[in-house]
């Protein structure tokens, strides 16, 4: 499968990223790791996670209270958000309706 980011998901990560390497210096990376586990695993087996809302699936990563949310279409996998945990899951269905 194809893995392609919506331009709000890319900005999302690098705002996660900015935000993690001011706190500890590496720590950004670490998330980055935890992304392309995800990644990896969304590739080979996209249908592994439950749907969360309508057609969105979600993820969880293991190391860092956020949530990767997708789509399948075809033989393509959109990441469409990567949001806290911390979030509700109000504020997550709203960020899903804007970037559809």
């Amino acid at each position: 499968m194809k893995l392609v980011y919506y331009p709000k998901a890319e900005s999302d990560l690098e705002d996660i990223l900015a935000y993690y390497e001011s706190k500890v210096q590496g720590l950004a990376n670490y998330f980055l790791d935890e992304v392309e586990f995800i990644e990896a695993i969304l590739s080979k087996n996209p249908k592994a996670f439950q749907f969360r809302y309508k057609n969105m699936r979600a993820v969880p990563l293991n190391r860092f209270p956020y949530m990767v949310y997708y789509k399948i279409v075809g033989d393509t996998v959109f990441i469409i958000l990567i949001i806290s945990t911390h979030q509700s899951p109000i504020h997550h269905k709203k960020e899903i309706r804007e970037r559809k």
